[in-house]
């Protein structure tokens, strides 16, 4: 499946999954074109969003997984940060 494909089995908007990893729409578009490709950073978040085969449909289950993506990009900038001060 492509990153549309995977986007409106979730039942997502393009505003829903660009909010969801911290990017704007115009860039879930041009994913989706092919025009440009996800940075490792976000091509990380897209696996984490959608590892689960299975669509889910429930919105506390939406919400659930969005904020597990959510905790571990927060997770990931605060690592890069102390990374970054500490190897300074």
């Amino acid at each position: 499946m492509n990153l549309k494909e995977m986007r409106k089995a979730r039942g997502m908007t393009q505003a829903q999954l660009a909010e969801a990893i911290g990017v704007t729409a115009t860039t879930i578009v041009r994913w989706e074109k092919g025009v440009v490709k996800p940075r490792p950073n976000h091509r990380m978040a897209l696996e984490i969003l959608f590892a689960d085969s299975k669509p889910k449909k429930t919105p506390k289950a939406k919400k659930d997984n969005e904020f597990v993506v959510i905790l571990l990009l927060s997770a990931a900038v605060l690592a890069a940060a102390i990374s970054i001060i500490y190897f300074q």
